[in-house]
């Protein structure tokens, strides 16, 4: 079941792709070729304009990782949920797992218009921030679906 699901949902990465994810919602599914995004997400741009605040490199998005937040993010807007937890019960694991990557953990914000607002949000907890501005922090992927904002972090 679950497989089935991501499937489906990864039909839509094609055209996600090839649009600004901090400017559009996801489209409809349609094509079963996922394809790198073109640049960076304006989540991953604020990711690093905060780092370099702390003199830190700047975070890559590998294309696996972006994979399991535009799985996450699109099935939660779906569902209208807001949960680390997928529809069809996946972890982070099954998400990373599926698509060809590890992961060290998730961020979720929901109800955010903006991807300065979703930053913000997060660095208002000193969790968050300490995990931000690690230096061990070396990939992240990022997605957007309505007001759905993950991002999925790595330290490989």
């Amino acid at each position: 079941m679950m497989m089935k699901k991501i499937e489906s949902v990864l039909l839509g990465l094609f055209f996600f792709s090839t649009l600004s994810l901090a400017q559009v919602e996801a489209p409809p599914i349609s094509d079963p070729v996922p394809t790198p995004y073109p640049g960076p997400s304006a989540l991953q741009v604020e990711i690093n304009q905060v780092r370099l605040q702390y003199d830190l490199p700047q975070v890559v998005s590998p294309y696996g990782l972006d994979c399991a937040a535009v799985v996450h993010a699109n099935d939660l807007a779906s569902h209208q949920t807001c949960s680390h937890i997928g529809s069809d019960g996946s972890t982070l694991e099954d998400r990373a797992t599926f698509c060809d990557t590890t992961a060290t953990s998730e961020w979720i914000v929901c109800g955010a218009s903006s991807s300065k607002e979703a930053i913000a949000s997060l660095l208002t907890q000193p969790e968050f921030k300490n995990k931000l501005i690690d230096p061990r922090l070396l990939a992240v992927g990022t997605a957007r679906a309505k007001d759905v904002w993950v991002v999925v972090l790595s330290n490989w």
